[in-house]
């Protein structure tokens, strides 16, 4: 009466290998979050900029026939948006 043959890797099994296939799955499930946030990050970049492209449309056609005051209104949000970014680092090596 043999029992039945399982795979003979079983036997070589041990606990620190159950250990690192534990660490690698964790850093995959890590991995996975990361790329959810940076994708978050990249499509509210993407709205902001087309936000930012309809208002500039907007104000343009709004704006088409008095000059002086549509460059002044573009040197204000020009220099409202260099200090946004900034202030918030753009520029600025992140590590």
């Amino acid at each position: 009466m043999g029992g039945t043959s399982g795979n003979p890797l079983i036997s070589k099994l041990s606990s620190r290998h159950i250990d690192e296939l534990i660490a690698l799955s964790s850093k995959e499930v890590d991995r996975t979050g990361d790329d959810r946030l940076s994708s978050r990050r990249y499509s509210f970049a993407l709205a902001v900029v087309v936000l930012v492209a309809v208002f500039a449309f907007a104000l343009v056609l709004s704006f088409k026939d008095k000059d002086d005051l549509l460059i002044e209104l573009l040197k204000m949000i020009g220099f409202g948006a260099g200090g946004f970014l900034g202030g918030w680092g753009f520029g600025r090596s992140r590590g």
